[in-house]
């Protein structure tokens, strides 16, 4: 990716944002992974120095690119790549977000009963320390989700999910499947997270899909 193609409009994530605040901004230039950025809102705390963001080109098919900022000017940053990922391609692609979500996994023997009762709106008897609450940062689609937690799940559990999506007030629940866990290249930057978990929804309300 030269200077020339990285240059554009972007949506720039602050991961040490409370609700990983997504930004507008602009890609001024880029040389060796060293990228130069202009935040194109006012009165902008973050990202600070140190801190990790997440670049998502607008108008231009380039790879996702994850960086650590190294400089500071009032909107005027420079930010190091750390990794970059492949712009997706599916029919209903995956959007990267701060999404709440907490979920555990049913037992088979009562999943038919336990998640009829969760998406009829029922109270969950299960105690709270058997609910997970994986960092929001995570890739969502129509058709599921993928978030980073540790291996605790295994692919065909069942989950009952309850989570919000793009800072809207709302919470919706669903019910998901465990279709992998990817191990994470340097989970070490994750306290906690070792793995990928990919879940495909098979019970949601429209309203979180749409």
């Amino acid at each position: 990716m030269d200077a020339h193609d990285a240059t554009g409009a972007v949506d720039l994530v602050d991961i040490g944002s409370p609700s990983l605040r997504t930004l507008h901004a602009t890609v001024l230039g880029e040389q060796d992974g060293l990228f130069e950025l202009r935040i194109d809102e006012k009165d902008v705390t973050g990202p600070a120095v140190g801190g990790l963001v997440v670049i998502n080109w607008i108008h231009h098919e380039h790879p996702r690119v994850s960086a650590t900022v190294i400089e500071r000017d009032g909107p005027f940053l420079r930010a190091m790549e750390r990794r970059r990922k492949a712009r997706d391609r599916r029919v209903f692609p995956r959007v990267v977000g701060g999404i709440p979500l907490r979920y555990r996994i049913v037992h088979t023997r009562e999943a038919e009963v336990v998640t009829a009762r969760w998406m009829a709106g029922a109270p969950d008897a299960a105690p709270a320390s058997e609910w997970r609450h994986p960092d929001p940062f995570m890739n969502f689609s129509a058709t599921g989700l993928r978030f980073d937690d540790e291996p605790l799940a295994e692919a065909g559990d069942i989950l009952l999910c309850e989570l919000g999506v793009g800072g809207r007030p709302e919470h919706w629940r669903a019910v998901a499947t465990v279709v992998r866990l990817i191990p994470i290249h340097g989970a070490h930057e994750i306290p906690g997270a070792c793995h990928h978990v990919a879940v495909m929804f098979s019970d949601a309300p429209t309203a979180l899909t749409e």
